[in-house]
């Protein structure tokens, strides 16, 4: 995980992404860019495949992560191999839409570093 991943993880867990200050949306101008908002705009529960139930889909896959080493079991490397690009596209959405930029698509972020 890089740094930056990791300080939009963060930010995203201590609720400072998306700040709920006066960021509109740049997807709907008239809602504010909220956590729920993101959460709905941003289809979170369809793109991780979370029932509807989960309030927060990202803090609660972030929430499943050890603290500890663990063995290394196929599925759980396979889930997080799934999982995880997804989680990152999204806060790196998130995080241009809190800048009110419209994010790059995937295939102009495909192969940088």
């Amino acid at each position: 995980m890089s740094f930056i991943e990791r300080s939009c993880c963060l930010r995203w867990t201590l609720s400072w992404l998306p700040n709920n200050y006066s960021t509109h949306c740049l997807f709907h101008p008239f809602c504010t860019l909220t956590k729920a908002h993101a959460i709905e705009c941003l289809q979170m529960h369809n793109r991780l495949q979370l029932p509807t139930t989960v309030v927060d889909p990202i803090s609660h896959l972030l929430n499943q992560l050890s603290t500890r080493p663990i063995k290394q079991r196929a599925n759980i490397l396979v889930n997080w191999s799934i999982s995880w690009p997804i989680v990152q596209m999204l806060v790196y959405e998130i995080d241009y839409l809190q800048q009110e930029k419209i994010p790059r698509t995937l295939s102009e972020i495909l192969g940088q570093p």
